[in-house]
């Protein structure tokens, strides 16, 4: 299955380098009791590359539907509450994308559940000490939150 995903990417990324698609999408800044932020590695593209959990935004769908679903599929978090916290738009892996970003806590004493097909590992940090290398979105998404 992850070769799969893998393969899915590449041939997203060779078609986006033709079609230079405008896509709309969803980052998770969850922070724990601490303040700490949950980063993910994805087992697709870069797989050095920490980022924020989060995905693209289904046809029809809100962006608070969108980020409660990647919460779930990716994290198995289902949470109600978000916060709308910074918009970014920027021109990554060629596409032309707008990413929202919004927060929620983590519930305490609540286990993180990961999608093993596409998320490799995950680990809380320090938003002042984020995780290195930082995937361009993710940089773009803390930078914007302030």
């Amino acid at each position: 299955m992850r070769l799969g995903y893998r393969a899915a990417y590449v041939a997203l990324r060779v078609s986006a380098l033709v079609v230079r698609p405008r896509t709309r999408g969803v980052k998770c800044l969850l922070l724990d009791h601490a303040g700490r932020a949950l980063f993910v590695r994805h087992t697709y593209g870069d797989r050095r590359q920490w980022e924020l959990p989060g995905g693209g935004v289904r046809s029809g769908e809100t962006l608070d539907e969108a980020v409660r679903r990647e919460a779930w599929e990716e994290l198995g978090a289902d949470l109600a509450s978000w916060t709308e916290v910074a918009c970014v738009r920027g021109d990554w892996y060629a596409k032309v994308e707008e990413l929202t970003v919004f927060r929620a806590s983590w519930p305490r004493f609540t286990r993180v559940r990961i999608d093993p097909v596409e998320i490799a590992s995950y680990a809380w940090f320090p938003l002042e000490g984020p995780p290195s290398p930082l995937g361009p979105t993710t940089a773009a998404a803390l930078r914007a939150r302030g």
